[in-house]
């Protein structure tokens, strides 16, 4: 018989031995490695909170417990509504206040022209970005570090701090650019369904997030890193500040003690 024939087995079963069996592998590949942060999630308790309803999140995880509705009090608002000017739309700076009603509709792209009476009556509000935020949490006693580069949600995650971002809602990636002007005439960039979400972990593929609205718990990481692209800005909400106690100064005291009152080298004439 031929060694290239392989013979006719017994019951039809053949046995084969000399094939490599890497192709199998015993174990399971192994999966990406992963950063979370078992950050507490809140739901925002008003209709436009949800960046303090995730600084509340942050500062929970950093130890210092904090409701919303003290967070809103400390919030710098300015509660004046959008209006036209020379064509213009102007309306305060989300970077520094949270510009109009906090518990209002919030402002898009046309919403004047389509809605004219909600800014009547004192209902269209936004958001606010970054700094308005860190503000807020170095005023209750957090390291905030604002930025703007989406490798700084992954530093930050490393470091034990929690990454707090401005998004398109719904887990969304893209989504309506568009401005209006501050009252000092600097340009307020915007975007439809602005909203506020906390960073807790990634790994190669995915970011988790803790969102307010409990829509969204996770983006695969090229979507996270587009919805960013749109305001890229962030901050990252660290531990409560080191306060680094001052000694008092030495006691000065009398070298000579025994010639007081009359040779008291410290005493002014």
């Amino acid at each position: 018989m031929s060694k290239d024939v392989i013979p006719r087995p017994l019951f039809g079963i053949y046995m084969i031995r000399d094939r490599a069996s890497a192709s199998y592998p015993a174990t399971a590949p192994p999966q990406p490695e992963r950063i979370y942060l078992a950050v507490p999630r809140f739901h925002q308790q008003r209709s436009l909170s949800c960046e303090m309803a995730c600084l509340r999140m942050a500062a929970q995880y950093q130890t210092i417990a904090r409701s919303e509705q003290e967070l809103v009090r400390i919030l710098p608002k300015d509660t004046a509504q959008p209006r036209f000017e020379d064509k213009k739309l102007i309306w305060a700076d989300a970077n520094r206040v949270f510009p109009g009603n906090i518990r209002g509709w919030q402002l898009y792209h046309g919403g004047m022209r389509q809605r004219p009476r909600r800014a009547r009556r004192g209902l269209w509000g936004y958001g606010v970005y970054a700094p308005g935020i860190a503000e807020v949490a170095t005023k209750i006693g957090l390291e905030a570090e604002v930025f703007d580069r989406v490798d700084q949600v992954y530093t930050a995650l490393d470091k034990g701090h929690v990454p707090i971002v401005i998004v398109p809602g719904d887990g969304r990636s893209t989504s309506r650019k568009w401005h209006w002007y501050s009252p000092q005439g600097d340009l307020v960039p915007a975007i439809n369904s602005e909203h506020a979400i906390a960073a807790v972990g990634y790994n190669e593929r995915n970011v988790w997030v803790n969102d307010p609205l409990k829509k969204v718990s996770r983006y695969e990481r090229i979507v996270f890193e587009r919805a960013f692209a749109l305001q890229s800005s962030g901050v990252a909400i660290g531990p409560p500040k080191k306060v680094i106690p001052v000694p008092d100064p030495p006691e000065r005291k009398n070298p000579w003690p025994w010639t007081w009152p009359w040779h008291w080298p410290f005493r002014r004439e």
